[in-house]
């Protein structure tokens, strides 16, 4: 932590040296983060960290009790069930309220549930029905809060509100199919409200998300697919005749070593560039050991045996379905589903759950000649995918990887030819290599101020939706001579897609004074202190009444004031 506290000051420093400017109010919070200690895992925020844990732990304490009520020696439970309650200090360390409150909700539903599962059974479909109007009822009630109030009952989920009405505008500008996947943020910005300060990239809803996105055609494939999955996981079914012998022989230690072998090799070839590799293969050793370890515990049935154990689970299955069901309702707050990690590890358990639920295939019709002609087609599909996208891409990240080390030993020139070359091997043209060479190049002090504008340029064609990428140039451009007319023109653009950017309107402003343009000055500080005056009071990112006093002053001193 004291490092990453010292690397993240070096780095504050060497940027401004460079003349790069970033938005001071994110650089602030972040700033807040780094040195607060902030728990967020490997993630974007806090919120999704908690929500994998919780999770990961109430399925896991689900096992830990399957163990106790199957009567398994006690040290399998104990070894499941520690890991367990010790992730109640990390989600409480996270300070996730909604993980917190819904880690307890959850526990007392599988309470509920088992105790209640022979009732449950037998009502299983006038349940599931009265489930889903309870759900469609407590959204409709908390639209109609907002609509009513301008907020919710408390300042996040006010926040949140005020994401979603600005996401509300975007969906009518593009009701059908939406603005496209992943999109969102550089749309989202033209739309939202002015006291919605945050420029977010995701508007913490997934519902919202997908109608925002794909519009209305893909929320309701999305909404389906929920709905069927949902069902298709709690419907009654008859349990299955398990074995009670323990079968011979290590096959499923085999598979516990394969897979934790597959683990390491994966994670040293696609994630880590040759020359990070020390002492990056201790932890990959000590991960795969981890993940065998968990693994032995959960599926191996006793200590003295070496089989699967393939007796019904029903506790943990219940308590899966619900982590499930409860990150989902997190998701409806939160964008813990569209972060890499969580949504792996819910879609993983999910298809175990719908897997363990589902009819077996023994007794039908095999088509054999038909499942041979998917799979070679499949497999024909996806070799073709991993040769033209999946091989250049990997080749590009070990590139940018590259660059990241040579970043640290402050070689920046030789970062920006790694992330150069990255460019040029993806196999699709990407802002983000693109953007962080032309950083490279600017703090390098040895590139060409044109050569810094054409590889901006560049990163503008892959992405000219991006707004922060014209405002980079604009930026790089004030700082030249005879291009102001071009700078100017590129905080415009910027603007026009995030207009309520009360930071870069005043900059743009400035610019304009000392570009001897008044009358354009005068109307941009108008037009920022109008945004700076619908903040709420509390909002950090409303300008000081000093601040304001001397923007005020600034107008009056020009000509057009």
């Amino acid at each position: 932590w004291p490092d990453t506290i010292q690397a993240w000051d070096q780095m504050q420093t060497e940027a401004e040296a460079a003349g790069q400017k970033a938005d001071p109010f994110l650089v602030r919070q972040f700033d807040k983060n780094v040195r607060a200690g902030t728990l967020l895992g490997f993630f974007r925020s806090a919120n999704s960290y908690a929500a994998l844990i919780a999770l990961c732990a109430l399925t896991t304490a689900g096992l830990s009790l399957q163990r106790l009520r199957d009567r398994d020696d006690p040290g399998f439970a104990l070894v499941l069930g520690l890991p367990a309650l010790a992730s109640l200090g990390l989600i409480y360390l996270t300070g996730s309220r909604t993980a917190i409150a819904g880690l307890l909700l959850w526990a007392i539903a599988i309470a509920i549930g088992w105790f209640n599962r022979k009732g449950f059974r037998q009502r299983a479909g006038a349940l599931f029905v009265i489930g889903a109007a309870c759900v469609v009822a407590i959204a409709g009630t908390v639209v109609a809060i907002g609509i009513s109030t301008g907020g919710l009952l408390h300042n996040s989920l006010t926040f949140r509100w005020n994401y979603w009405a600005g996401s509300w505008s975007l969906f009518k500008a593009h009701p059908i199919t939406g603005v496209g996947w992943s999109n969102f943020g550089n749309s989202y910005l033209a739309h939202r409200l002015p006291m919605a300060a945050e420029e977010i990239k995701d508007p913490h809803n997934f519902v919202v998300k997908f109608l925002a996105e794909t519009g209305i055609v893909g929320a309701v494939l999305v909404l389906a697919w929920f709905a069927r999955t949902a069902w298709e996981a709690t419907r009654p079914i008859e349990p299955r005749e398990t074995s009670s012998a323990v079968p011979a022989g290590g096959s499923s230690l085999r598979l516990i070593a394969g897979i934790a072998i597959s683990f390491a090799i994966l994670r040293t070839i696609v994630l880590q560039p040759l020359s990070l590799l020390f002492p990056e293969p201790v932890k990959i050793v000590l991960y795969a050991i981890l993940l065998s370890f968990g693994l032995l515990a959960a599926s191996v049935r006793a200590a003295r045996a070496t089989g699967a154990d393939d007796r019904a689970a029903p506790l943990l299955l219940l308590a899966a379905i619900v982590a499930i069901g409860g990150f989902w309702l997190h998701a409806m707050v939160d964008f813990a589903l569209f972060e890499t990690g969580p949504l792996l590890v819910m879609m993983v358990l999910l298809g175990a759950v719908l897997g363990v639920r589902h009819p077996g295939a023994a007794g039908r019709v095999s088509r054999t000649k038909i499942a041979i002609a998917a799979l070679c087609a499949v497999s024909l599909g996806l070799m073709t995918f991993i040769a033209l996208v999946v091989v250049p891409l990997a080749s590009a990240e070990r590139h940018a990887g590259a660059a990241m080390e040579m970043a640290t030993r402050k070689l920046y020139s030789s970062a920006a030819d790694e992330l150069r070359q990255a460019y040029i091997t993806s196999p699709v043209s990407n802002q983000d290599y693109a953007s962080r060479a032309s950083w490279m190049m600017a703090m390098s002090g040895t590139s060409k101020p044109d050569d810094v504008v054409g590889m901006l340029t560049l990163a503008i064609n892959a992405d000219p939706a991006f707004g922060q990428l014209w405002l980079d140039r604009g930026r790089y451009l004030a700082r030249m001579e005879n291009s102001a007319d071009a700078a100017i023109a590129d905080f415009q653009r910027y603007l026009s897609r995030n207009p309520a950017d009360i930071g870069a309107r005043l900059e743009l402003a400035d610019f304009l004074t000392a570009s001897n343009k008044p009358r354009e000055a005068a109307a941009e500080y108008r037009r920022a202190l109008d945004f700076n005056s619908k903040l709420d009071d509390a909002e950090p990112r409303r300008l000081s009444p000093d601040r304001v006093r001397e923007i005020d002053a600034k107008i009056a001193r020009l000509p057009a004031g």
